[in-house]
């Protein structure tokens, strides 16, 4: 009988254990998920930007310097952010090369998303996080030409850049998080007339003559602060 209530006694002291056990790592893989989840830069929050675009565009055969300013607003949330920009550029040939340059505005809406790939710090001991982001869009264009005249068509756009976030009031449900960043955008558009060309051409010195290229191109840096709660 002693026997018996030995054995019953050990197999609950191994059971107790056990259970011991299975609570301790349920408590913590709660607790490293939950302080992954409250990590300042991972709460999803509203984002708001503000930068400077200059770098070169090309509309049909007028090509030139491009530069204006860069508004966006979203939602960010772990590695994405969603978000809707404004572009309003002063666009068309350098007064520098031409006598009597074609100039215009555009304006430039679009809806993007950008998703960071590698990301550095979480907020937790240092309120700082570095992330290398790609992004992508459509976009509508609309060209205003300073003589008169108007141009508009859609537009592909796609870029890399980085950033840098430093984050305030983190210990609040809704914390400020204040960045940096620098980015690299190209734009892809149709060029006007394009379906109408039927004949290759040699655009400067060549040894064989082919169609222009049916797209246009704008290549812009792109740099300014970003505000998110």
């Amino acid at each position: 009988m002693s026997r018996h209530r030995t054995r019953l006694a050990a197999w609950t002291t191994a059971l107790v254990g056990l259970s011991s056990t299975a609570v301790a790592q349920e408590v913590a893989t709660d607790g490293a998920a939950q302080e992954e989840e409250q990590s300042p830069f991972q709460l999803g929050r509203s984002d708001f930007g503000f930068g400077v675009l200059a770098g070169g565009y090309s509309v049909g055969p007028v090509s030139g310097p491009g530069v204006g300013l860069h508004i966006d607003a979203g939602w960010n949330r772990k590695a994405w952010l969603l978000y809707g920009e404004y572009d309003f550029l002063s666009i068309g040939e350098n007064q520098q090369d031409v006598t009597d340059p074609i100039r215009g505005l555009l304006h430039r809406f679009a809806a993007m998303g950008r998703y960071a790939f590698a990301e550095f710090g979480d907020g937790q001991n240092i309120p700082l996080q570095g992330q290398f982001w790609i992004e992508g869009g459509a976009g509508r264009e609309i060209v205003v030409w300073d003589q008169g005249g108007r141009l508009g068509r859609n537009d592909l756009a796609v870029g890399l850049g980085a950033e840098l976030n430093v984050v305030t009031k983190r210990d609040t449900p809704h914390p400020n998080v204040f960045g940096i960043y620098y980015a690299f955008r190209m734009t892809i558009a149709r060029a006007p007339d394009s379906e109408k060309v039927e004949m290759a051409t040699c655009g400067g010195p060549c040894d064989e003559a082919t169609l222009p290229s049916p797209y246009d191109l704008g290549l812009f840096f792109n740099a300014g602060l970003s505000w998110g709660r």
